[in-house]
């Protein structure tokens, strides 16, 4: 293989050269690897135009035209046959099995049912060898050359190969879709031990095509279609993503080993590798949330950095490659007369080997890469943070380590320094030193633009935005970080009270948040975070708010809190949601509400209902807990219309009855429902991590309406987080709505313990004494009742934050799942078990922040160019400067 590799690439200098042009043509080695570049990022259609073109012009395509009715007419005379004379063609199966590989698509599908009608007898099936799933497998590679055909051409393929694996099945499976077809015989190839590593990386290649061509979709992989029929393993073993797994680290711990020398063995691993990561990077272009979560669960993102890791350490044996590796020359090459090579360019065969080496090596180093980034990029709407945190916190904060030493040209030695080559120099010889210089050049060159792109995808999304709006003045802002670290966690005191996450919305129909964090549970658990959610800055300019809040709309920043509360030795975990909106009309009010739950102890089936909160409740060491919480707000347009359908009306009379929703929809506001999720974990115990969901009890919901001029509030202002400082909305003082807000908590008793007490008037403070007459008047109007039901009375007098001693405390804006908890899962205080390298950790996530410990200027400056290119390298360098 290293001597085709070398003829090709000689062949296409020396026909560089009698052109009169650089060999930069030669690429990365691409042309005499049959067109395959290490990216594995080929243009699907280019190469389809290429295809027919040359089928088009060739004198085979000429020749083809005319002879292939006459095939196809002989190939369905042979299914006819195989049909009628089942026995006397089976005597033939063999020159059957030769016809497989026709470059037709309409005969290889003829032959194939034939074949397959050959396999219903059990003898056929024992006889169908191994070079026959090698023609099996070669044929399915070639059906790519007529792309419109090659799905059906894939499908009777793998019904071969099914039933060869398979001989009890029934054949073809009207049920299941040709994607799950074509790709569960490959996957069981892979889990057989007697499946070589070539056919192994064929496989792949196999699946490769076929996702770029839309033949083969990624939820094959994700969502678990092949039900128990795959693989003879059990639980994880036996899914399609360990498949595609398992390879991976096999090939890495063989190139991982020291005593790893000989370059045949080592292009198999590597090549294997490469082909395994070409096909994972498709599958992490998913555009489905869910399976996006999966990925993370199978701890991707840690494999991936694992594989650069192992790289990164076998890199720098490239620089001596006479001394790191071992290639003997093929006896082919040697005269065995005079003991000579036969032509003087085979004594650069060992420098060639090792160039393929680094080829391969650079390809799995860009595949793994592209893994990372497609899982990162924001297309996705809400977990591919997950991933960005899971790379930033590998190996302990260590995880940018790897990238950054590949983003440095690699050393590779091509003979240039060998004296022993100057004898008898042939130009051959010289001709294919410059060529192996080419492809070790662009093959870095690659390799430092897949690396570079993963971190131009992490520094992406925390950009400035700016919004497009016609004829009105363009305000720019900063695009906040997409997960916030809680340090002030550990603090207490008034000063962690005021701290807030800002967030901003295109609207309030829909704002979720997770709040992910490990906490010791030897002391308890009373901590609260404080959001802002800004609905309407970024679609509204600044003037246009200042109008709206003063013709009273409600569209000021929602002041929100989030509170979790367990006694050391309590068995109950209380959680309390507020939310709090200001509005400006004849008279100031604030609407408030507020969401209680509690858990309810565990699981509700025997035997031990109280088995997940008693596990909480014992553990004295670190524990993971994930809040997700989900607010849908009714859309008020819809309200104001009128337009409710039977089905709403109901739900409405419902509602009615609950005094909350009577006073809400008395004061005619939108109906807002939450959904709450608990997850936690007490230790990285399985793979994949898998959080376990507490049950929590149905939310108790309380909804009132304070007048601020009551306590004698007139006045607030818009935050200058969410606008310009210089355009705040001043009602006759100084303090900012959030303020405000405070102010009018912090002036009167809590809402929660007025509603639970009679009388509420006494409460309401030094602020109301001085209207003592008119209270009641008051009261009634600001929609205050009395209901002794509410059990956040309590929590309101029992709650004082205290410090929480935590570790990676988030903050993240969307709703996560179970899987997506499960990247933060293992990310464990356990294995980070030091303070100083668990602070570590902690700095290491901080974005942008993290990319400014390293000199990484003065790696992109020089690949900048100034006038404007398509080249990868130089524009990701100016788009990440």
């Amino acid at each position: 293989r290293t001597v085709l590799f070398q003829q090709d690439v000689l062949r296409w200098a020396r026909t560089a050269r009698l052109a009169g042009k650089s060999l930069d043509a030669i690429g990365d080695g691409s042309v005499a690897n049959g067109g395959q570049d290490i990216d594995a990022a080929k243009d699907a259609d280019a190469e389809a135009a290429a295809a027919a073109a040359l089928r088009g012009s060739s004198s085979y395509g000429r020749l083809a035209e005319r002879l292939r009715p006459i095939q196809r007419f002989f190939a369905l005379c042979l299914v006819a046959m195989t049909k009628a004379s089942l026995s006397r063609i089976s005597d033939s199966r063999e020159r059957l099995i030769e016809l497989m590989d026709s470059l037709d698509s309409y005969t290889a599908q003829a032959i194939c049912e034939a074949i397959l009608e050959l396999l219903t007898m059990p003898k056929n099936v024992g006889l169908f060898s191994k070079s026959s799933v090698d023609k099996t497998l070669m044929s399915m590679e070639q059906t790519f050359q007529q792309p419109e055909s090659a799905e059906r051409s894939l499908t009777a393929f793998a019904d071969i190969l099914w039933k060869y694996l398979k001989p009890d099945s029934r054949g073809t499976e009207d049920g299941l879709k040709a994607s799950v077809r074509i790709v569960r015989p490959l996957l069981e190839l892979l889990s057989r031990v007697d499946t070589n590593k070539e056919q192994k990386s064929k496989i792949f290649a196999i699946i490769r095509q076929g996702m770029r061509f839309s033949i083969i979709s990624t939820d094959t992989f994700t969502t678990g279609a092949f039900g128990k029929s795959l693989g003879s393993g059990k639980g994880k073993d036996a899914s399609p993503m360990h498949q595609v797994l398992k390879p991976m680290d096999s090939s890495l711990e063989a190139v991982g080993q020291e005593d790893a020398r000989e370059t045949g063995e080592l292009f198999f691993d590597l090549n294997l590798c490469f082909s395994a990561a070409s096909v994972l990077k498709y599958i992490c272009r998913t555009s489905s949330t869910e399976e996006h979560s999966q990925l993370i669960q199978l701890e991707v993102v840690p494999k991936m950095m694992r594989i650069l890791s192992v790289i990164r350490d076998f890199l720098p044996r490239f620089a001596n490659s006479p001394g790191n590796f071992e290639y003997t020359i093929p006896a082919f090459c040697t005269n065995p007369q005079t003991n000579l090579l036969y032509k003087p360019v085979y004594r650069l065969l060992p420098y060639t080997a090792s160039t393929r080496l680094f080829r391969e090596i650079c390809g799995s180093i860009s595949n793994c890469c592209q893994c990372l980034s497609n899982l990162m990029a924001d297309q996705f709407p809400t977990t591919n943070c997950i991933p960005l945190i899971q790379m930033l916190a590998f190996d302990e904060g260590d995880g940018l380590r790897d990238l950054y030493d590949m983003l440095r040209d690699v050393e590779v030695d091509i003979g240039i320094n060998d004296q022993a080559l100057l004898v008898d120099l042939h130009p051959d010889i010289t001709l294919m030193v410059e060529s192996l210089q080419t492809i070790t050049k662009n093959c870095n060159k690659k390799m430092r633009s897949r690396v570079l792109e993963v971190m131009y995808t992490a520094l992406h999304p925390h950009g400035p935005v700016l919004k497009t709006k016609d004829s009105k003045k363009q305000d720019v802002r900063d695009l906040n970080h997409d997960y916030r670290i809680l340090t002030y966690l550990k603090n207490s005191g008034p000063e962690a009270d005021e701290k807030r996450e800002q967030f901003f919305l295109p609207s309030r129909s829909e704002r979720a948040f997770t709040f992910s964090v490990w906490a010791r549970m030897d002391k308890g658990i009373s901590t609260q975070i404080r959001i802002e959610w800004d609905c309407h800055s970024s679609q509204e300019s600044v003037t246009d708010l200042k109008r709206m809040v003063e013709e009273g709309m409600d569209v000021l920043p929602i002041d929100a809190s989030f509170r979790v509360m367990r006694k050391q030795q309590d068995d109950h975990l209380r959680l309390r949601y507020e939310e709090v909106r200001e509005t400006r009309t004849a008279e100031l009010r604030s609407r408030h509400r507020i969401w209680s739950w509690t858990d309810k102890g565990g699981a509700d089936t025997p035997p031990r209902p109280m088995k997940d909160m008693k596990e909480l409740k014992e553990q004295k060491g670190w524990a993971y807990l994930a809040f997700v919480v989900d607010i849908e707000e009714e859309d008020r347009a819809k309200r104001m219309d009128g337009d409710m359908d039977s089905s709403n009306q109901a739900e409405e009379t419902l509602d009615s009855e609950n005094d909350a929703f009577a006073k809400e929809k008395a004061y005619n506001d939108t109906k807002a429902t939450i959904h709450l999720q608990v997850f936690f974990g007490l230790a990285k115990s399985s793979k994949p991590a898998r959080p376990r969901q507490l049950q929590i009890s149905n939310p108790h919901y309380d909804y009132h309406v304070q007048d601020q001029n009551i306590i004698g509030t007139s006045h607030f202002t818009m935050t200058g987080a969410s606008y310009d400082e210089g355009m705040t909305l001043t009602g006759g003082g100084g303090h900012t709505a959030s303020q405000s807000m405070h102010a009018s908590k912090s002036g009167i008793a809590s809402s929660s313990q007025y509603f639970g007490k009679k009388g509420g008037g006494e409460s309401l403070g030094a602020g109301l004494k001085s209207t003592e007459a008119n209270s009641s008047q008051g009261v009634s109007k600001s929609g205050l009742v009395d209901d002794p039901a509410v059990d956040s009375a309590s929590q309101e007098d029992e709650f004082q934050r205290v410090q929480l001693e935590a570790f990676l405390p988030l903050l993240m804006p969307f709703h996560t799942n179970a899987a997506g908890t499960a990247g933060l899962l293992t990310i464990s205080p356990y294995e980070v078990n030091t303070p100083e390298r668990r602070e570590a950790a902690r700095r290491a996530i901080m974005m942008p922040d993290v990319f400014l410990s390293r000199a990484l200027v003065p790696e992109l400056v020089p690949c900048c160019q100034v006038n404007p290119s398509t080249d990868l390298l130089s524009t990701l360098s100016a788009h990440t400067l």
